[in-house]
């Protein structure tokens, strides 16, 4: 989509609605028959999936194949239940079908290789925004804004929006190589039960919580603005070497 298309294209954002939900479902009973055994899963992702987040009433689903040459296969299908091909509109090995009426989209169909990294990105995204429920009234607060602020440009509330969630999926990332291995070591040299959780501390660090019987246990790991000068403060405990 060129930046005027993104411009003229007509948006919304509103609060959450219970009927995402539904509609979701709904969708999914007329899918379901077309893809039969070659769907590996059908998810529910993106704004309307997370309970109290706003968004554009636009329903976003994904649906995993084992070869993307499937999405083709059955292309006259979906698009026989008012759907529209835009191809690897959003990524290279993926196909976007959507449903619109006029100038208003009301679904976004994602169809990716199960295997594609950006499928775990999607699904971790998701889950994240499920369980942290202040992350998701700041969302909710900045989407609200921008649509006040650019009501008729879709592409500057997209620009702003997106470089938000850039921000977000850095802090959110999957354990660095040392991070693991700290994890790894902790594992075995508390012999107790023992819980490993990741919690936020800030802008510039992330802080690893170990509990055991005995007591907490934590790692700060800086991290600021270059990721590679990672520095490991240990605590309480001795550190790995």
């Amino acid at each position: 989509m060129t930046k005027t298309e993104y411009k003229n294209r007509k948006y919304s954002v509103e609060p959450y609605n219970p009927e995402w939900r539904k509609a979701f479902e709904t969708e999914v009973k007329f899918l379901r028959p077309i893809f039969s055994d070659k769907a590996i899963s059908i998810e529910h992702i993106g704004s309307t999936a997370v309970p109290g987040l706003a968004g554009k009433p636009t329903i976003d689903i994904l649906i995993t194949v084992e070869k993307i040459e499937i999405a083709d296969e059955l292309s006259e299908k979906i698009e026989s239940i008012g759907y529209k091909s835009l191809g690897d509109y959003i990524n290279q090995g993926s196909h976007l079908f959507v449903k619109e009426v006029g100038n208003t989209r009301l679904v976004n169909l994602h169809i990716f290789e199960a295997e594609h990294p950006h499928v775990k990105d999607m699904i971790n995204l998701r889950n994240y925004f499920r369980s942290h429920p202040e992350v998701v009234e700041e969302y909710c607060k900045l989407k609200f804004e921008l649509v006040e602020k650019y009501p008729d440009d879709y592409g500057l509330y997209r620009k702003y929006k997106d470089e938000w969630m850039e921000n977000l999926k850095k802090n959110i990332s999957e354990p660095t190589a040392l991070e693991q291995k700290f994890i790894n070591w902790a594992n075995e040299q508390l012999q107790e039960n023992t819980i490993v959780t990741k919690e936020e501390h800030g802008d510039q660090s992330k802080v690893f919580k170990l509990h055991a019987e005995s007591g907490n246990y934590f790692l700060k790991i800086g991290v600021g603005l270059e990721k590679e000068r990672e520095r490991l403060e240990w605590l309480k405990g001795k550190l790995p070497v």
